[in-house]
């Protein structure tokens, strides 16, 4: 399996757990996170712990129940991997500003220079696997580089992407229904080419056990010719 396929299939396996959490809550906003996704990537050195499993299936499983770890606004420090507290409206412009001054701070606390010499003559260690993040930095320089005026990153993305509600309103503030569920597995397993005959959606049902099933002949994402 190629990165570009592990990575084609966590994403998807990641919306489908989404669409499938608040399929069973009967409540929730599926289609952010099923968009987002797109253009999701972690910079921070800290954030790779995103990236292990802190939140169970089981913990799915209770999304949006009384004394889940999961509730619809999440709570930071009561459940792992969870940034900041959510739900106000337009509160994460207030936390993007808090978050960098705190990563100025930071890093004016923690940056310092630790060997005067080459990289290369201090370990043996390869180190092209470990610079990825600086072909991040030198992306976002233009725009960190900019300190008279605000700076806004746009990211384009498609709501409710794979779902028969993509791009729509209907794909913000409720569950796809069962019908819709079942079409949008095999529509994001399609993706996946060669790899859908051993992933999840080729069992019987999703991964958090919904009535979705990968039939077959159902049309293919990639077929639509959707520019991602």
């Amino acid at each position: 399996m190629s990165n570009n396929d592990l990575e084609t299939l966590s994403v998807n396996t990641i919306r489908t757990l989404c669409m499938d959490a608040v399929q069973a809550a009967d409540s929730g906003r599926p289609g952010t996170p099923m968009g987002i996704l797109t253009g999701v990537q972690a910079v921070d050195p800290d954030y790779e712990v995103l990236g292990r499993p802190v939140v169970t299936l089981d913990d799915l499983r209770t999304f949006r129940r009384l004394g889940s770890r999961c509730p619809g606004h999440p709570e930071y420090r009561w459940t792992s991997g969870v940034e900041t507290t959510t739900g106000p409206l337009s509160q994460g412009v207030a936390t993007s500003v808090g978050m960098a001054i705190a990563g100025q701070w930071l890093a004016a606390r923690t940056t310092a220079t630790t060997s005067p010499s080459s990289t290369s003559t201090c370990t043996r260690w390869p180190r092209s696997p470990r610079m990825w993040r600086h072909a991040v930095a030198r992306a976002l320089h233009p725009f960190t580089s900019e300190n008279e005026r605000p700076t806004l990153i746009v990211v384009h993305s498609h709501i409710g992407y794979g779902s028969p509600v993509e791009d729509t309103p209907k794909a913000h503030g409720e569950p796809f229904g069962v019908e819709g569920v079942r079409t949008t597995h095999p529509e994001l397993a399609d993706e996946l080419g060669r790899i859908q005959r051993r992933c999840v959606w080729g069992e019987s049902r999703g991964p958090m056990g919904s009535t979705a099933s990968a039939r077959p002949g159902l049309r293919s994402a990639t077929t639509r010719r959707r520019t991602r």
